[in-house]
């Protein structure tokens, strides 16, 4: 069935025009159109792009990475040849998103204790603010001590 990962959270995100997310798939065995390749809307992440049309198959060889907007129109094809398709999804949210996993009460006390603040701002156990300029446009609050995930010098992030 085809589908958008924010509906994990609600039907509501689709209709926010912002990326408010990724996913990532991790192919292990070759995607192809027989074993059950991911199909995809192209272009469905946008507001301004119908629903409509054929699904494209997205082929790709083992140890590829697709990464797409979590509000793409997309889903498992059918799997007529009998292999296995393996791979493995992560999702990545804003850091405002509340993820599916709840980093605080899966990860073991003693992981916690040693995390750097990093790893602890990753898991969910540093609150990161989201905070609105006056011109609308929002930059993310850095967490204390947290290094920058994306490699950006220092006051990156003012987004809108």
């Amino acid at each position: 069935n085809l589908h958008r990962d924010t509906s994990f959270w609600s039907p509501s995100m689709a209709s926010v025009d912002a990326c408010l997310g990724l996913t990532a798939l991790f192919v292990l065995d070759p995607f192809r159109a027989d074993n059950g390749a991911t199909v995809a809307l192209p272009g469905t992440h946008r507001l301004d792009v119908p629903a409509t049309g054929r699904p494209v198959p997205v082929e790709l060889p083992a140890g590829a990475c697709l990464v797409f907007d979590l509000r793409l129109l997309h889903g498992g094809g059918a799997n007529t040849s009998g292999e296995l398709r393996r791979a493995v999804f992560a999702m990545y949210v804003r850091s405002w998103v509340k993820p599916m996993v709840d980093g605080p009460r899966s990860t073991p006390p003693e992981v916690a204790r040693r995390a750097s603040p990093t790893l602890r701002r990753l898991l969910g156990f540093e609150r990161q603010p989201v905070h609105v300029l006056p011109d609308g446009r929002w930059e993310i609050v850095s967490a204390p001590g947290a290094t920058s995930f994306y490699g950006q010098p220092e006051g990156h992030g003012v987004y809108g």
